[in-house]
């Protein structure tokens, strides 16, 4: 229950019984992007944050390689992104390779997500946290 407030809460609370921002017809908002690099090689990541026809965010994200005497090479994407509510479609993978796609509405329920992104040798993993 008290989750239930909480997100209630963080999407401009309009109807305090109703849990969350799509309740209200309101879309998720991503909040933070973290990008990763657990390969040996360096890579480039490509974002694409949409409402399905516009492009709200676009980037190129260049991190080195990995190796075993540092930390994992990564960075993090917040100041950037839109604060509409128009953007709910996430694409990404690996510089000039076909994207995959990420419906954050099917994940996330409030204004406040979180994807991070691990590139890895075999494929770009996304993992999403929808709490704040």
């Amino acid at each position: 229950m008290e989750r239930r407030a909480l997100l209630t809460s963080l999407c401009f609370p309009l109807f305090v019984s109703v849990p969350g921002c799509l309740a209200r017809g309101q879309s998720p908002r991503l909040s933070r992007l973290a990008v990763a690099n657990f390969t040996a090689e360096p890579v480039r990541v490509e974002v694409h944050l949409t409402d399905g026809s516009e492009t709200a965010y676009e980037n190129i994200v260049s991190l080195d390689a990995n190796t075993e005497d540092r930390v994992v090479p990564s960075t993090v994407i917040a100041d950037d992104l839109p604060e509409d509510h128009g953007a709910s479609i996430l694409e990404y993978g690996l510089a000039g390779s076909p994207l995959e796609t990420l419906e954050l509405s099917d994940y996330v329920e409030s204004d406040c997500g979180k994807v991070n992104l691990n590139v890895r040798e075999e494929a770009v993993e996304a993992f999403v946290s929808s709490g704040c």
